[in-house]
């Protein structure tokens, strides 16, 4: 039995490119403020689940550069930067031994989605590391969501999210699909929000459960509600991560260990040896 740590990769580099306040640099001028974040937050999850494998998962390069411009980068150079600084990270995760996918055709979410549940049923417990609220839909009694954000993971388990939302884990997607999720682009229902959705899915447990109790609802939620079936139920459809990639071709071989010190070596000292100074 082996605990895994499943990195989602685009959250690690986002956060560290735009959570580093002073654009780092080498000499010859070459940004490396994501790798040097990315790494420091690579350090702390290793440090709060040292005895975990780790498995870290990319977005496409072309899924990474649309959610960019869609989102933050209008700066071309900027976004040119942060492609190529996640390129020496991928290198500099194969000079220490860590096992990273990134998939052209298949969404990060759902592979990572499909490895938690293969893991999770065949050899141990899970912690996804995101500071996406998305993974939330799957935790579960041996899947955990570990936020790494400003030198402090925070683990978050079925209780965390009661305490946090209102609901269980298992009424996040319907949770998501009445309030929406902006950074995924899913519409929620305007004039309801978080505590209003928590309210109706600790009263009614589901989607199906609401709209079959629609008039035991408030009129003016129950309006709301009805006026926006189709686009609830459509995110209700979409929302679900699927949990049915095969996960096998992934993880041929076994996964390693992972060596602390290699990781922790001198940031500086791993750049040059893929010729970056």
């Amino acid at each position: 039995m082996a605990n895994l740590t499943i990195i989602d990769g685009h959250s690690y580099i986002y956060g560290a490119f735009y959570g580093v306040p002073d654009k780092a640099a080498t000499k010859e001028k070459f940004r490396v403020d994501a790798v040097y974040g990315f790494f420091a937050l690579l350090r702390n999850i290793i440090d709060a689940f040292p005895k975990n494998k780790i498995f870290i998962v990319f977005d496409s390069k072309k899924w990474f550069q649309e959610k960019l411009k869609e989102k933050k980068s209008n700066d071309l150079k900027e976004l040119r930067s942060l492609i190529d600084q996640q390129m020496i990270i991928q290198k500099l995760l194969d000079k220490v031994n860590i096992k990273w996918i990134q998939h052209n055709k298949i969404k990060a979410d759902n592979i990572i989605a499909s490895l938690a549940n293969y893991w999770a049923k065949k050899e141990g417990k899970v912690q996804i590391s995101s500071a996406d609220y998305d993974f939330v839909q799957l935790i579960s009694k041996d899947i955990s969501l570990a936020r790494n954000l400003h030198g402090l993971v925070t683990k978050h388990d079925a209780k965390f999210i009661k305490q946090k939302f209102g609901i269980s884990p298992e009424q996040y997607v319907d949770y998501q699909s009445i309030i929406g999720d902006e950074n995924d682009s899913f519409i929620g229902v305007k004039g309801i929000g978080p505590k209003t959705a928590a309210k109706l899915l600790n009263e009614y447990k589901n989607i199906s459960g609401i709209y079959k109790s629609i008039d035991k609802i408030p009129v003016n939620i129950a309006n709301k509600l009805k006026a926006n079936k189709k686009l609830v139920l459509k995110n209700e459809k979409e929302i679900p991560m699927t949990k049915t990639v095969p996960i096998k071709e992934f993880l041929k071989g076994k996964l390693p260990d992972v060596d602390k010190k290699l990781v922790s070596k001198n940031i500086n000292s791993l750049l040059n040896s893929v010729g970056i100074k």
